[in-house]
């Protein structure tokens, strides 16, 4: 399925910050995340004292929404259609704040995408 280059759709930090979520995540480096694995990962950090039968529902959850190629793996792609949105939505709210608070008042500091 081809999608259009996450640099058309969202800022330039909002990248930077996904790439770099991305890349952590991509222990063997070869731009690709292991979609069971990934989604393990993430169904445990979601949900730290879950059942084993939780994390492999929320972890087969997951899945279906990161894998839209249904390949087996995660690509940065993938990865920012997911994440990417909520990200930018953020930063642009932040943004909105930052420019409706006195010039003296210091604008929040970014917020962290979900990983």
């Amino acid at each position: 399925m081809s999608r259009p280059d996450p640099k058309s759709l969202f800022d330039a930090e909002v990248v930077a910050e996904l790439r770099k979520q991305f890349d952590e995540a991509d222990s063997d480096g070869n731009g690709e995340l292991d979609v069971a694995e990934a989604c393990e990962h993430f169904a445990k950090c979601c949900t730290p004292n879950a059942s084993s039968e939780e994390i492999r529902r929320t972890a087969e959850g997951l899945r279906h929404h990161l894998d839209t190629d249904r390949s087996g793996t995660i690509s940065f792609e993938e990865y920012c259609f997911r994440f990417g949105r909520k990200y930018q939505m953020e930063r642009n709210r932040q943004r909105r704040a930052g420019a409706s608070a006195p010039a003296s008042a210091p604008a929040s500091a970014p917020a962290s995408a979900p990983a």
